[in-house]
């Protein structure tokens, strides 16, 4: 049989480890409900695509410059499809696409050929070197962009196609930036 100081030893270690077990799981419980209170942001959504003009820029001109001739077409399709990131005149043309005589020629000449071949163009966007932040009360700005597009081969394989350098008017509509319209240099 057990000396009685033996059982209370045992008796009190039980109830101390359950004790701070307890008090573990109630401070966990704590934390988990109310992260968002202490510093996390976890509980906010942040697309830098709507609030941050440099990255809107590069967005919205990579969506416009990429084009699959065998499933579009004309070279504007993409617009619509990128209508929530345009305002402006690059609004306009998703809203209402060139057609007749002008939209035939803002073709590329190596437009049949590329949906034949099931061949697409990926635009690559970045800002230019030396394109400065935008302070943070702007209404619109005027974002340098390096475009770099690609011929992407059905057989894998790709070829260059345009390098250029474009100015990206952008425009601050409802709280979100949208690329309104663009000039090549």
């Amino acid at each position: 049989m057990m000396k009685k100081p033996v059982v209370i030893g045992i008796v009190a270690a039980v109830v101390l480890v359950a004790a701070v077990a307890g008090v573990m799981l109630l401070q966990r419980g704590h934390q988990a409900e109310h992260a968002h209170e202490h510093g996390s942001d976890d509980h906010v959504v942040i697309n830098p695509v709507e609030s941050d003009p440099l990255v809107a820029a590069e967005a919205a001109m990579t969506a416009i410059l990429s084009f699959d001739p065998s499933k579009q077409e004309t070279p504007f399709a993409q617009y619509a499809a990128a209508r929530d990131q345009l305002t402006g005149q690059l609004a306009q043309v998703a809203d209402n696409p060139p057609t007749g005589e002008f939209a035939a020629k803002q073709f590329p000449a190596e437009w049949q050929s590329w949906a034949s071949s099931k061949d697409r163009v990926q635009a690559f966007v970045t800002r230019a070197p030396g394109t400065e932040p935008v302070d943070a009360d702007a209404e619109s700005a005027v974002v340098s962009v390096d475009v770099r597009q690609m011929v992407m081969h059905a057989d894998g394989d790709r070829t260059p196609w345009r390098v250029f350098v474009a100015e990206v008017q952008m425009r601050r509509v409802d709280g979100h930036w949208r690329a309104e319209s663009y000039v090549i240099k």
